[in-house]
């Protein structure tokens, strides 16, 4: 019997492996969407609602997958991105050269944080982020800078 348990813990162990080589796959993935919509909108500032949301959604998808494996930090930037990409679908910001320049170095940062690389721009970056979502956004209100 004591073989049977040792013989189901390996395969949770398996399991959880594959989890997260399914995990690093889409999550690069992920991140390479965004870094080519991000690099197309750079060069030409005008950008459909519809790209809005697949950023969206790319954001929204690493914020949870990385939630529920204990990426916290990867999560917190992509949730940050997901805010400022929700703003700019729902037209609540304009998204400008400054905004997309922050936008590619979280880009940048997720891909360390994914590679568990030390990040030590982490914190002052997401500030950043937050502090741009918060000006721009104001109130909620649509801002016509």
């Amino acid at each position: 019997m004591r073989d049977k348990k040792k013989g189901a813990f390996m395969s949770d162990i398996l399991d959880n492996q594959d989890l997260m080589n399914i995990f690093f796959d889409e999550t690069q993935n992920l991140i390479d969407e965004i870094r080519k919509e991000l690099s197309a909108l750079k060069k030409d500032q005008k950008i459909s609602s519809t790209t809005y949301r697949s950023l969206f959604r790319y954001a929204h998808i690493i914020t949870s997958s990385s939630n529920t494996v204990g990426f916290d930090s990867l999560a917190e930037m992509a949730k940050a991105m997901e805010k400022i990409f929700r703003a700019a679908e729902e037209e609540t910001i304009e998204i400008n050269s400054d905004i997309i320049s922050s936008l590619l170095e979280c880009n940048e940062v997720c891909q360390k944080l994914l590679k568990k690389e030390d990040v030590h721009e982490f914190r002052n970056l997401l500030e950043q982020l937050n502090a741009l979502f918060s000006l721009k956004n104001g109130n909620g209100e649509k801002n016509g800078e």
